[in-house]
């Protein structure tokens, strides 16, 4: 029996489009696993990657730098992902890398379409009635503007919504595990809606980031009368 390459210390994978351990559903499109280079690393040594233990490509290792794996798509599901690769060397026995566990999250926020600018799934910003009849005045507007966002869709821990009033923007916390399923409620600060300035069709909108970088598109915006 051939013995085990003893000497040997594999580093685990690498996938440098994992975002925070995440795989989103852009980077699942073109996912590549990277293999550095280990002590004792000889020309005639085979990599072979493998992803959930299905074979994925093998091929002799690179001396120079780190060996590049494009995974399949087809092969990328929602849920852990392990990520392992094996070194075959001359009279020895294979010898494994540890595991690297990535969470694969391919459904976006709001259930939009991967590179979808507008998303109709989502719901209008919940603004005062009034507003959508009425100007607002900036002379007059010494506090902010209440809103509220509807739950949507794969609503998840570590969403995180962006508001935009006009050409400005407004980055919203992170959705807690308390919050998910429930609507959003907080207040446009009125220094941001100075700052806009005033104009008859000032657009009103958001989006949500997921944690593994899925964006969810714009949803429909809503138009605000801002006079001076």
């Amino acid at each position: 029996m051939p013995p085990f390459i003893s000497t040997i210390k594999l580093p685990p994978a690498h996938v440098p489009q994992a975002r925070n351990g995440f795989i989103g559903a852009h980077a699942a499109q073109d996912l590549q696993v990277h293999i550095e280079p280990w002590p004792q690393r000889h020309e005639h040594d085979q990599i072979a990657v493998f992803w959930n233990g299905t074979f994925v490509d093998v091929r002799p290792a690179a001396l120079a730098c780190y060996e590049a794996f494009s995974v399949p798509p087809w092969l990328i599901g929602n849920g852990v992902a392990h990520v392992r690769y094996q070194v075959l060397k001359v009279g020895h026995r294979p010898r494994w890398s540890p595991s690297l566990r990535l969470w694969v999250k391919l459904k976006c926020p709001g259930g939009g379409q991967l590179g979808e600018d507008i998303n109709p799934a989502l719901a209008p910003l919940g603004l005062a009635a009034r507003l959508m009849t009425q100007p607002v005045y900036l002379h007059a507007l010494d506090a902010g503007l209440a809103f509220c966002l509807a739950p949507w869709r794969h609503m998840a821990t570590d969403d995180t919504p962006t508001l935009r009033w006009g050409d400005r923007r407004l980055d919203l916390p992170a959705v807690t595990a308390q919050q998910v399923g429930h609507a959003l409620r907080g207040v446009i600060p009125a220094s941001l809606i100075h700052e806009a300035g005033p104009h008859a069709y000032t657009e009103v909108s958001y989006c949500i980031i997921d944690r593994a970088g899925n964006h969810s598109g714009w949803a429909h915006g809503r138009c605000i009368d801002v006079r001076a």
